[in-house]
């Protein structure tokens, strides 16, 4: 039986038995962790308890992106939003799992009314965003129903011990014709299939759902979304996916790269600290960098993207 879960059967599709699929260790931590497989869908779970779950998000996991990586991703995000949903006048936008804020800012920017929500510490806000960041668990917090006409969650559902119920509270602060947008690693997809254990976006124990699109259509319509679209997600951590996992294959410390660029690990740490991993990486990267980049495009035209974009509406 999954703690986390309560249920020997998916909470995701609601249908399927869970099985042992996967021992993945936490990078951070070093403590490995069971991840269940469903028979029916191909979403997975990772066996933790709600209890335990905070003392994995230490300061250790919490980084602060290098800005032009920040600017990139969310200048793609915004037009994601932009390019499917027509701006209108007074456009209302709610960011749950909102990290640092600078995604709906930017939208502030261009002239939505957007918000966001966040349970991270002060300091991983960016100063700007604070006044517009309220802080709490989602699907309790009183809002008032049908308010908003965006509730995005860029890699934060996956996060969530009660996915369905965050997904239910989107619903219920849509407006008729609102739009929820979700991001979210493919756990189907052929980099998670190659890597297994070493697929960078698993994450465990913090990814406590790793969903498959079929899964995740599944959940979406029990709660009332129709209109649901699945697109390749974002180009950067598609790539990155690639690029991070193969390192990941011959390095004894997983996820270096991605603790450089935020800001998790310095260069000095890098070299000194892990001289070998580090060598290693730099040796192999003429090989590693151009497979990655053939891999995502492959991966990207045969439609099994390592992470996806859904869009989903309310029509009622």
């Amino acid at each position: 039986m999954i703690s986390m879960i309560g249920y020997k059967n998916c909470a995701v599709c609601g249908r399927g038995r869970l099985a042992d699929f996967l021992y993945a260790r936490d990078y951070i931590s070093g403590e490995k962790f069971t991840i269940y497989k469903c028979e029916n869908c191909g979403s997975g779970a990772t066996e933790v308890s709600a209890k335990d779950l905070a003392g994995y998000y230490s300061e250790a996991y919490y980084g602060s992106r290098k800005s032009f990586t920040d600017d990139i991703i969310n200048h793609f995000r915004r037009a994601d939003i932009l390019r499917l949903i027509n701006p209108g006048d007074n456009r209302t936008l709610l960011d749950v799992g909102s990290g640092n804020g600078k995604f709906f800012m930017g939208m502030r920017r261009l002239g939505w009314d957007a918000s966001g929500i966040e349970i991270a510490p002060i300091n991983h806000f960016d100063p700007d965003s604070e006044t517009f960041v309220l802080r709490g668990d989602f699907p309790s917090m009183e809002l008032p129903g049908r308010s908003f006409d965006v509730v995005t969650m860029w890699h934060s559902l996956e996060h969530f011990t009660d996915p369905l119920g965050y997904l239910k509270k989107a619903h219920d602060v849509l407006r008729s014709g609102g739009y929820v947008v979700l991001e979210i690693p493919n756990f189907l997809s052929w980099q998670s299939r190659l890597f297994s254990d070493n697929w960078f976006h698993l994450d465990v124990p913090r990814h406590t759902f790793h969903f498959s699109p079929a899964g995740l259509v599944d959940m979406m319509t029990v709660v009332g979304f129709t209109d649901i679209s699945v697109f390749g997600g974002s180009y950067i951590y598609g790539f990155f996916g690639w690029l991070q996992s193969a390192l990941n294959l011959i390095s004894t410390r997983k996820n270096l790269l991605f603790g450089v660029m935020n800001k998790k690990i310095s260069a000095r740490e890098l070299f000194f600290e892990h001289p070998l991993d580090s060598m290693t990486g730099i040796f192999f990267m003429p090989v590693i960098f151009p497979f990655a980049c053939t891999m995502f495009l492959l991966e990207m035209l045969a439609g099994s993207s390592g992470v996806i974009l859904i869009f989903a509406r309310k029509n009622h």
